[in-house]
């Protein structure tokens, strides 16, 4: 469950999203430790359970500091990232190919004019 919090911390995804990602993404369930099947992947409620056991011990930034102690040893710097969905979706139509006049009423209204002279 350590893993996993660094996960969220690191990652900054919310608690259903890190569960969904721990099922989804295959390189954070490889570090968490836990096996391709979704038996032993904890939920949400268990991933929060664990923040407040934490919060209510104080242990947070212990862990953190350790953590980030470990990694400064041989070179490495820690700092918090965000995740990138690669998901290719289909692009609206290009203006290139479009008459000039189409292009410059839909730049005047745009811009506030509400005004078409064409």
């Amino acid at each position: 469950m350590l893993r996993i919090y660094l996960m969220r911390q690191w990652s900054g995804l919310s608690d259903p999203l890190l569960e969904d990602s721990l099922c989804e993404v295959a390189s954070m369930g490889h570090f968490a430790g836990l096996a391709l099947n979704a038996d032993r992947i904890p939920d949400e409620s268990a991933i929060l359970q664990c923040r407040h056991m934490l919060a209510r011990h104080h242990l947070r930034q212990g862990w953190f500091k350790a953590v980030d102690g470990r990694l400064r040893e041989p070179g490495y710097h820690l700092s918090r990232g965000t995740m990138v969905d690669a998901t290719l979706q289909k692009a609206s139509g290009s203006t290139k190919h479009k008459p000039a006049s189409v292009t410059r009423r839909r730049a005047r209204r745009a811009k506030g004019a509400g005004i078409s002279l064409a």
